[in-house]
């Protein structure tokens, strides 16, 4: 049992290289780890220069997300067009509602 575990470990948290960089991204948006949780442990698992560039390869995955994202939220704001703030009432709606729930 204990060298199965032992190759699960492994095969998502072994060698960076074959790390799946969405675990490494849940860490980055856990409120209580971010950015500087991972430079941490890539610093202390690397040396300095083999961490910093694993750090920037992580900070790049993340732009790249992010460029996306906002490419896609464009292009659906694009698709809208016009009046936004039927949006923004409808936004507004669902907030207070959703407020209403987490009260009771």
């Amino acid at each position: 049992m204990a060298e199965r575990m032992n190759s699960k470990f492994d095969k998502y948290w072994g060698m960076f290289e074959n790390l799946n960089m969405l675990l490494v991204i849940a860490v980055v948006l856990d409120p209580r780890y971010k950015m500087k949780y991972v430079n941490f442990i890539l610093g202390k698992s690397y040396d300095s220069l083999s961490g910093r560039l694993k750090s920037d390869l992580v900070v790049g995955v993340l732009n790249h997300l992010y460029d996306r994202y906002d490419s896609l939220l464009e292009a659906s704001n694009d698709d809208i067009g016009g009046d936004t703030s039927t949006m923004s009432e409808a936004g507004d709606a669902w907030q207070s509602q959703w407020e209403k729930h987490l009260e009771e």
